[in-house]
């Protein structure tokens, strides 16, 4: 018998479901980085809109204040959350104690 999918439970693919997950000890530089303090897959992903939105913020003000234009830098943080993100659901566990 097939089990219910849980709606939030990282997506997995079937074939990568049996795979060996990657320990927390051996994930690449910029993963641990963007995990450093984040409890979990739900606060990396309020990273990446807190990052989308203040890229956003800075752009629309900064044709009030040109000074406001370099915050679309906030963007690549989002994008390194994001990657990270998806690192984490391919390779390795949100799992707090691997």
């Amino acid at each position: 018998m097939t089990s219910e999918p849980n709606p939030y439970e990282a997506p997995r693919s079937s074939l990568d479901r049996n795979a060996e997950r990657v320990p927390r000890i051996n994930y690449p530089w910029w993963v641990k980085l963007s995990l450093w303090g984040v409890p979990g897959r739900a606060g990396l992903w309020a990273f990446v809109a807190l990052s989308v939105a203040s890229a956003v913020g800075c752009v629309v003000y900064g044709f009030w204040d040109p000074r406001f234009f370099p915050g679309v830098g906030f963007l690549f943080s989002a994008l390194m959350y994001w990657l990270s993100i998806r690192w984490v659901d391919r390779h390795g566990s949100w799992a707090s104690d691997t």
